[in-house]
């Protein structure tokens, strides 16, 4: 999260993630909890492992939702997309994925 007010200090409560299908807008991961991994002035990063394992494959698209100063901000964008894909490795087929820009 960035260009918070002046105190990134007024963000208490830990943002949550929420995954969805970019063709469909079927959410495939709903409201997972982000871990904050350092803190400025004026922004928090956040990290978040996702586990693939039953998404389906496609197009995915991030959102975020958090507070400032007990103030909601929901759909905030993230990054970029993920393609998720399977791929065939030493005989085996494997869950892969990759980053696309936004259009």
């Amino acid at each position: 999260m960035g260009n918070l007010p002046a105190t990134a200090a007024e963000v208490q409560e830990a943002p949550d993630l929420s995954v969805y299908d970019w063709s469909t807008g079927v959410a495939v991961q709903r409201y997972a909890l982000m871990e904050e991994t350092a803190r400025t002035a004026t922004s928090i990063q956040h990290g978040w492992k996702w586990n693939m394992k039953d998404v389906p494959c496609g197009l995915h698209a991030g959102v975020v939702n958090f507070q400032v100063g007990g103030k909601p901000v929901v759909g905030n964008a993230v990054g970029q997309r993920v393609r998720i894909f399977l791929q065939r490795e030493n005989g085996k087929i494997i869950k892969k994925h990759k980053t696309i820009p936004r259009d």
